[in-house]
């Protein structure tokens, strides 16, 4: 028992495993981009890409304000 106490006061150990595992899951769900069920992630709602657009700054349009390739390949 005096074991399993020592050990709880040290919860370091503990949580830098869980960060690890953590950002390997996390990694893994961007790379396959599903969730943590398995399922497809929803595409952007208009909304989102819009606003990804807009604070993209001036990379995503030409100086005439159409949209550049790369703002055009956000709504892709």
């Amino acid at each position: 028992m005096d074991k399993l106490l020592a050990q709880a006061h040290n919860l370091r150990p503990a949580l830098l495993d869980f960060a690890e595992w953590a950002k390997a899951e996390t990694d893994q769900r961007f790379a396959e981009q599903k969730d943590w069920h398995g399922q497809p992630w929803e595409p952007n709602a208009p909304t989102t890409l819009a606003a990804y657009i807009r604070h993209g700054g001036k990379k995503n349009f030409k100086k005439d304000g159409s949209l550049s390739k790369r703002g055009q390949t956000v709504l892709a």
